[in-house]
């Protein structure tokens, strides 16, 4: 009887476990799909905001990479700026900054945009920048949007990291035949989340083509985000999971999640930077944009916490970010 009552609970054990496996699984296995590509449409919001601006911003969509399409911001001389563009141009005094002439182009930043993104929802950060005077060029990174690359491996893949630098030459080219700007515009480049690893890495390998970085919502490595979206877990349970979902993801994509440490790129990038990040953004965690910013060798660098701000609304909040970041990049573009 013993015997068999045993037996009984051993074989409801090993079903609860498998069942409780196999759930595992197909969570983890719709994770990986949602950190390697997040496809989405063009927002009808976002739509709309695009047409509003467009009479005095020139919105272009370009073959500006081998994979990929772009989004080309310009601003349009002769015309009256935006409500927010003329917002910052009044604030860019307060922090020693005179912006331009609107319509005039002194400089090119390349955005790169967050998962679950497309170039399309850069367009409200790409306004602030043509209203100093900048021109913006906005790539669909791979496994969103555009980019017919199906996976992103935030910077670690061969070629990620010529992407932006490859939108820049572009960028620079179509300028200077369109507008007859200078061949070689300075550029800063701005990485937002996920983007702010393409940043990272691209700026290891290419410190030479931009003059400044701008970071915002990032992260030091994806170990340390995996983590922080089980600790409801045991802790003797959060690694098997992880190296679980590692593996899922290789099977899947043949992407190695154990490469995605921008930190170590960070460490080599000796470019000026500013950096900002919510100390209420769940996605990624405050401490894991500090200390990815602790990283960088360069002493020209600030960091802006912003007390109020999430993941996606950091540069909505009551605390400045804006203008002092764009102070910042045209402090750096025109020395």
């Amino acid at each position: 009887m013993h015997k068999q009552l045993l037996k009984r609970c051993l074989t409801y054990t090993a079903i609860v476990l498998l069942m409780a496996m196999l759930i595992l699984s197909v969570v983890l296995w719709q994770m990986t799909g949602r950190l390697l590509n997040n496809r989405s449409e063009v927002s009808p919001t976002v739509a709309a905001f695009s047409n509003r601006v467009s009479s005095s911003v020139r919105i272009e969509t370009l073959d500006c990479a081998p994979k990929t399409r772009c989004l080309l911001l310009t601003p349009i001389k002769g015309t009256v700026p935006h409500k927010r563009a003329n917002l910052l141009r009044r604030q860019l005094p307060q922090f020693n900054v005179t912006p331009s002439a609107y319509g005039d182009i002194q400089g090119i930043v390349v955005l790169l945009h967050g998962k679950k993104s497309r170039k399309e929802n850069s367009i409200y950060t790409g306004l602030r920048l043509t209203a100093a005077g900048l021109a913006v060029i906005i790539p669909d990174l791979p496994g969103h949007g555009e980019n017919r690359l199906p996976y992103a491996g935030f910077g670690t893949l061969d070629g990620e990291a010529d992407i932006a630098v490859q939108a820049l030459d572009y960028s620079r080219r179509y300028l200077n035949q369109h507008e007859q700007l200078p061949k070689q515009l300075p550029a800063a480049l701005w990485g937002y989340s996920m983007g702010g690893s393409y940043a990272n890495y691209t700026l290891a390998k290419y410190p030479e083509y931009f003059k400044a970085v701008v970071i915002q919502s990032s992260f030091d490595c994806m170990q340390t985000i995996l983590l922080d979206r089980i600790d409801f877990l045991p802790n003797s349970l959060q690694q098997p999971v992880v190296a679980y979902f590692r593996w899922l993801v290789k099977i899947r994509s043949g992407i190695d999640v154990r490469q995605m440490t921008p930190i170590h790129a960070a460490r080599h990038m000796t470019l000026p930077v500013i950096q900002f990040h919510g100390k209420q953004d769940r996605t990624i965690p405050f401490t894991a944009g500090k200390t990815l910013y602790q990283a960088y060798p360069n002493t020209d660098k600030r960091f802006i916490s912003i007390p109020d701000g999430g993941h996606n609304d950091s540069l909505t909040k009551k605390t400045p970010v804006y203008a002092p970041v764009i102070a910042f990049i045209l402090q750096h573009l025109t020395e």
